[in-house]
Formats: C-alpha cells, sequence, structure tokens
C-alpha cells in the first residue's frame, strides 16, 4: 500500500470515527476526502482506482454525507 493510500485511509478513519462520535456531517471534510481521493487516484494502479472510488463512496453515503463537489473525485 503506498503512502497516498495510507494517507488516505487515515483520513477515512478519521471521518468515520468523527461520525461513529454523533458529530454531524461536514461538507468540507466529506470535500477535501474526495480531493484527495481524486489526487490519490490520479496516480494509483488502475486496480487500486475502482476500490479507493468505492471506499470514499460507501463511507459518505453510507452516513448521508454528499461533498460539495460529487465530481472532486472523479
Amino acid at each position: 500500500m503506498s503512502s497516498d493510500t495510507r494517507s488516505l485511509h487515515h483520513m477515512l478513519d478519521a471521518l468515520e470515527r468523527m461520525l461513529a462520535n454523533g458529530a454531524a456531517g461536514d461538507p468540507s471534510f466529506a470535500t477535501r476526502v474526495m480531493a484527495e481521493a481524486g489526487r490519490i487516484v490520479g496516480t494509483a494502479p488502475p486496480e487500486q482506482v475502482a476500490r479507493i472510488n468505492r471506499e470514499v463512496g460507501e463511507l459518505l453515503e453510507r452516513h448521508g454525507i454528499m461533498p460539495e463537489n460529487p465530481g472532486a473525485a472523479g
């Protein structure tokens, strides 16, 4: 796993903990997560791209958070 992918997973873990602790959804944080995913997707091997997009999308959807700019990761 690349350091970029680890960085994204740390962000996703932080978002998951924030939401699990009852914090309200933060669209700007979701947007930063999507932007980071987009940056990583630009350099990730093709087999990781679909997984990254799926993980980010599932996490945000699970918690009812929609990024301010849904195209940021694509």
